[in-house]
């Protein structure tokens, strides 16, 4: 059995609508030619139409198989709204036309090492929403293209406005050496890894 059900029309509809308002994706660009699904933590993921009509056949539903997930995980519906993975904001983070930051280089570590980037940003220049979640992306110096590390809440905590951090612990590079010190640091692009490869040598 599959331990994920596969959205129907009307939720795939409200997810596309909130690409839209939310990141500014042109409509046609938030239709993904995917099939999701989602699973009691409503968590989303999204699969090739082809393997969709596999997953939803009764040969494949009726095996005595343990499947935990299939599809690539997309994102998560909060309360606030969609944080996307690091997967989803690759995916879209080309498309988006607000809600999007391009960090520093320092900020690529603090984020990396699972820091939140205390950071206040003019919403209105920036085109950020105030309590939402932003594509959080990096420009490598090099290829000067644009790496897409997952998603962060832009909340003020105390008084302070922070990105918050999402970014899974599992996902971490281990024993890595950031600045002299030994740390956590999270897998990303191969042009961000490049940075930071270059950053530990300071």
């Amino acid at each position: 059995m599959i331990p994920q059900t596969i959205l129907n029309t009307h939720d795939v509809r409200e997810i596309t609508n909130y690409l839209v308002q939310h990141w500014g994706l042109k409509q046609k660009d938030a239709k993904l030619n995917y099939v999701y699904l989602t699973n009691k933590k409503n968590k989303l993921f999204l699969m090739s139409r082809g393997l969709g009509k596999l997953v939803e056949s009764d040969d494949l539903q009726n095996q005595n198989l343990r499947v935990e997930r299939v599809g690539t995980y997309f994102g998560e519906q909060t309360d606030s709204g969609l944080r996307l993975t690091i997967e989803g904001s690759a995916l879209i983070g080309l498309l988006a036309t607000k809600n999007v930051i391009e960090i520093t280089n320092d900020e690529l570590k603090e984020w990396w090492a699972g820091k939140n980037i205390v950071k206040e940003l003019d919403t209105k220049k920036e085109k950020v929403t105030e309590e939402g979640y932003l594509i959080v992306s990096y420009r490598n110096p090099k290829t000067k293209k644009l790496d897409f590390l997952g998603s962060g809440r832009y909340k003020s905590i105390n008084g302070t406005w922070q990105i918050l951090n999402y970014v899974p612990k599992i996902r971490r590079i281990q024993k890595q050496e950031l600045l002299g010190e030994r740390k956590e640091v999270e897998v990303m692009g191969e042009g961000a890894l490049e940075t930071l490869g270059e950053g530990s040598k300071e």
